[in-house]
């Protein structure tokens, strides 16, 4: 379902998930002087994690790169990377706001984005142009001519396209495997 989703992608999404903790971990020594955080590792049916999110992280990476069904527990795991990367403990804030843009740059952030348009597809709900063009690996401005060569269905909602969902998971099918979609 995402184009650019393979195994270095997930590993290096872990190691940069994993580099985040061990940040967050060194600002623990204002709280409590040389008590740090263990990653505690867990096995499931024989695959190691490096901890619990990692499996849960996994689990969607299988259903994005098309090797199994959605889990059941995707969209909280979602909301749950949300709040550790952008939730503020201090501010006692749950409603954060979620940068896309910037967050977009690194690999958690792109994966997240692309699993909640998952789920948005999922769902049958149309998506935008931008959004296409992250599902599939090319530029907002490559999907915004195939649809003005007539090549992908979308409708104009104001300044942006928006595809419907049939039309947008058949145009990234054809992208992802180069079989599928023809309009």
């Amino acid at each position: 379902m995402v184009k650019f989703l393979n195994r270095d992608f997930y590993d290096e999404m872990i190691k940069e998930l994993v580099e985040g903790f061990e940040k967050l971990s060194l600002k623990f020594d204002h709280y409590s002087i040389g008590v740090m955080p263990q990653p505690q590792r867990i096995n499931i049916r024989g695959e190691v994690f490096p901890f619990p999110l990692a499996a849960e992280i996994h689990a969607i990476y299988m259903y994005l790169a098309g090797l199994s069904e959605p889990p059941n527990h995707m969209y909280n795991t979602l909301k749950s990377i949300c709040g550790l990367v952008w939730g503020n403990p201090f501010t006692n804030k749950a409603d954060y706001q979620i940068e896309w843009e910037q967050w977009e740059r690194t690999k958690l952030g792109l994966f997240v984005r692309c699993s909640f348009i998952a789920l948005s597809l999922e769902a049958e709900e149309s998506i935008n142009s931008k959004q296409l063009s992250l599902m599939v690996g090319l530029s907002s401005v490559a999907i915004i001519k195939t649809i003005k060569e007539g090549k992908l269905d979308a409708s104009k909602d104001g300044r942006q396209w928006v595809i419907p969902s049939d039309d947008a998971l058949a145009f990234i099918q054809l992208q992802v495997t180069g079989k599928g979609y023809q309009r």
